[in-house]
């Protein structure tokens, strides 16, 4: 079995809530991967003010999945990539999206 080097922070969760530093809602995804620098969902839907703060790459990200926080993402930058829809009330949905993070810290786990 081949391990991961130094440093890398792989992982992958279900049922995931990302929160910004005041505890508000950016988005809701069905599944989420973590692998080093980089970040994937599936099946997100994302805020109004999510999308627009998460697209710029500068925000710090608490991801909560199970109830518990289970990772602190820096630098979050998203990009929607498939099936990307803009509803009334100003959500987007997504059946994909994938971003680049600077820093990642385990939390929890």
């Amino acid at each position: 079995m081949r391990r991961a080097k130094q440093g890398t922070h792989n992982a992958g969760y279900r049922q995931v809530t990302l929160l910004d530093r005041r505890g508000r809602v950016l988005a809701y995804a069905d599944s989420l991967a973590v692998s080093d620098r980089t970040i994937g969902f599936m099946r997100a839907s994302f805020s109004p003010m999510g999308i627009d703060r998460l697209s710029a790459g500068r925000e710090r990200v608490t991801v909560i999945s199970g109830g518990r926080v289970v990772r602190v993402l820096h630098g979050l930058r998203i990009t929607i990539h498939t099936g990307g829809k803009r509803s009334r009330d100003g959500t987007w949905t997504c059946e994909a999206a994938i971003g680049t993070i600077s820093g990642v810290r385990r939390r929890g786990v």
